[in-house]
């Protein structure tokens, strides 16, 4: 967890053009011929119109030298590095953990053993407080949709760390600004060195930039980029079918891509109770793209008013969009349990009323 780290590593692609740079500064130039006085001055020129080969020797100049170090300076600054481990300087230090699902990742520790982006962060966080300068404090904040705070602040080490075992990961989308926006507000009073330091992998509902005005914000990336497919959204509607007249059940959801490569998916519905789903389809959901389905089928009176789940198969890094849950609406019509040995009056009483969703049974 220690060392120098990118937050943005396709920044150092602006490092390629270092290489035109140089072929412009030992390219030869293709003169026009002019009839001029003297070519005493024109020495060094006529040698190189007279070389047969396209390239001359690459001579230390001080505008190629600036030129490098400008573009190898933009490309650190977009690479945005970052350092992991050593001193943590600051007076009063607002730690911010990232709890939302996407946290909830599985990733590949410093180990090389499978365990999830929260277990990663909690350790970053334990790295961080080990690591203040002598009689600093720190205030420990979870931040998903909504922000938390876990403990106040403090200048004991150990019950920082011991706060951090009911930080856990929420089923929530990752909007970190109610976090940083707290966690500035306590700590911008306090006199001395201010620092917020964000614990997150970068998954974030927006785009935008965070920042806390008046104070330094270092961030902590932790977990590797993983494909996944996951549900975002699920309605269930009850309605009846055009052609059979019979109650029906209509599953919407929709499943987005967060990968950079196509997936194929089985979706299915399955009511609560039962083992075996109750209406399935195969997608080809394409990278980056939200992918509408709908799942239509025909209830048991016993079913309404049950939950309902939905599930893309099969798994991957990030098992807690895999599933969603709804519940199928209530029938317009009253459920019925009719147990006969034959066929009687009163069920042809019960099939007569039409407002009736008749569950036929045996007495056995």
């Amino acid at each position: 967890m220690h060392g120098l780290e990118f937050l943005n590593p396709k920044g150092l692609w602006l490092l390629t053009a270092t290489v035109p740079l140089v072929v412009l500064y030992i390219l030869k130039i293709k003169r026009e011929r002019l009839k001029i006085p003297s070519t005493w001055l024109w020495a060094a020129a006529r040698r190189d119109l007279l070389a047969k080969h396209p390239f001359k020797k690459l001579v230390p100049e001080i505008p190629l030298l600036l030129q490098l170090l400008a573009l190898i300076g933009l490309s650190l600054a977009l690479a945005r590095p970052a350092l992991r481990g050593g001193r943590l300087t600051g007076d009063h230090i607002a730690i911010v953990i990232d709890t939302s699902a996407s946290m909830g990742t599985t990733a590949i520790g410093p180990d090389g053993k499978k365990t999830t982006r929260m277990a990663l962060a909690i350790e970053s966080a334990k790295n961080a407080i080990d690591n203040m300068e002598p009689g600093a404090d720190a205030i420990v904040i979870e931040g998903a949709r909504e922000a938390r705070i876990v403990s106040p602040l403090d200048r004991d080490a150990r019950r920082l760390k011991a706060s951090l075992g009911s930080v856990a990961v929420r089923e929530v989308e990752g909007d970190l600004s109610a976090a940083i926006g707290l966690a500035a507000d306590r700590v911008r009073s306090l006199g001395g060195k201010r620092r917020i330091l964000l614990v997150t992998d970068g998954a974030l509902a927006t785009q935008g930039p965070l920042a806390a005005a008046g104070m330094d914000l270092q961030v902590v990336t932790v977990g590797q980029p993983a494909d996944n497919v996951g549900i975002i959204r699920i309605d269930v509607r009850a309605g009846v079918d055009p052609v059979t007249k019979h109650d029906q059940v209509q599953a919407f959801g929709m499943l987005k891509n967060y990968g950079s490569a196509p997936r194929e998916a089985y979706v299915t519905v399955t009511v609560e109770g039962k083992k075996e789903p109750s209406a399935s389809r195969r997608l080809l959901v394409k990278p980056g793209e939200k992918t509408p389905v709908v799942l239509s089928f025909e209830p048991d009176a016993l079913e309404f008013g049950k939950g309902l789940v939905m599930q893309v198969s099969p798994g991957d890094a990030l098992a807690i969009d895999d599933v969603a849950y709804g519940r199928v609406p209530k029938s317009r019509k009253m459920p019925v349990v009719h147990a006969s040995a034959g066929y009687s009056w009163i069920e042809r009483a019960l099939d007569a009323a039409p407002d009736l969703a008749v569950q036929k049974l045996t007495p056995d």
